[in-house]
This record gives C-alpha cells, sequence and structure tokens, in this order.
C-alpha cells in the first residue's frame, strides 16, 4: 500500500511539490529576485512596529523587533553587551549577526542583522548599520554611544 503511487505521492513529487510553494511563498534559490521578496517582507514588518533599516549592497539589513524596544527602555544593556554571528543560515549563504545584553533573567537581545559576508569591513559596515537603525529607534540613544 506504501508503494501505490495512487494513494500516496512518489518522493519526487513530494520534493517538486515543497519546491513550488517554497518558491510562490519564499522565492526559488537564487539571489535574483531576493530584492523584491525582502522589499515586501520588511514593508509588512514595519506596519506591524518593527525597525528596519536595509542596505542593498553589500546586502545589509538590521532588524529590532518591537520586543527588543523594551528593553532598549529599560537599562539593562548599558553595562555589556554581547554579538554572535551564524554563518550560511540560507541559500546565498547569509550570515545573521545578534547582539546581546546581559540581565539577571538572562541574555536579552536587542538588535538582528543579516548581512552577505564575514570580514572587517563588512563588519565595519554591519555595526555602522547597527547603530543607524539604533538611532532611528528613538528609545534607545543610549546604547549608539556603546557602539561608537
Amino acid at each position: 500500500m506504501l508503494s501505490n503511487s495512487q494513494i500516496n505521492p512518489s518522493e519526487n513529487h513530494v520534493y517538486y511539490m515543497y519546491n513550488k510553494w517554497r518558491a510562490e511563498k519564499y522565492g526559488d534559490r537564487n539571489e535574483c529576485n531576493l530584492p523584491e521578496i525582502m522589499r515586501g517582507k520588511i514593508e509588512s514588518l514595519i506596519e506591524k512596529g518593527y525597525t528596519i533599516l536595509s542596505k542593498p549592497y553589500p546586502r545589509i539589513i538590521v532588524i529590532i523587533t518591537p520586543i527588543k524596544k523594551r528593553v532598549f527602555l529599560s537599562t539593562a544593556y548599558e553595562n555589556m553587551i554581547f554579538v554572535d554571528t551564524t554563518s550560511s543560515c540560507d541559500q546565498t549563504s547569509s550570515a545573521i549577526t545578534l547582539v546581546f545584553t546581559s540581565h539577571k533573567i538572562g541574555g536579552l537581545p536587542l538588535v538582528c542583522a543579516i548581512h552577505t559576508e564575514q570580514n572587517e569591513p563588512n563588519y565595519t559596515l554591519v555595526f555602522g548599520t547597527i547603530k543607524e537603525a539604533i538611532e532611528k529607534n528613538e528609545t534607545s540613544k543610549n546604547l549608539s554611544l556603546i557602539l561608537l
């Protein structure tokens, strides 16, 4: 019964259906249509209260979520911040850099940055963009002094 293709789809058909759904929802696995998909996602997130700053080349997207904005209202981040990067997160080998602060309850997220490369000039641009995003977020002007 498991091998009956009239009842169960073949493995190739499942892959085909998944790839078709993924292309419709998130675009295909190349960078050609990535900017237009990003524009749509960024616009919908801004409507929900996110602070987002995007630069096209090299591609850098900095995201401050509404929950992260609440951390800026406290003084938790004034003492220390931690930075962690995870690379090769998608088909374009993007890196995700997270900025956290320590608190008595654990690590609190401050900023998320998605970028294309992991080298010193790119990190300089990433942290400059993070600083701009923080300054854009009016409730968090003190953290921009830490990132100088």
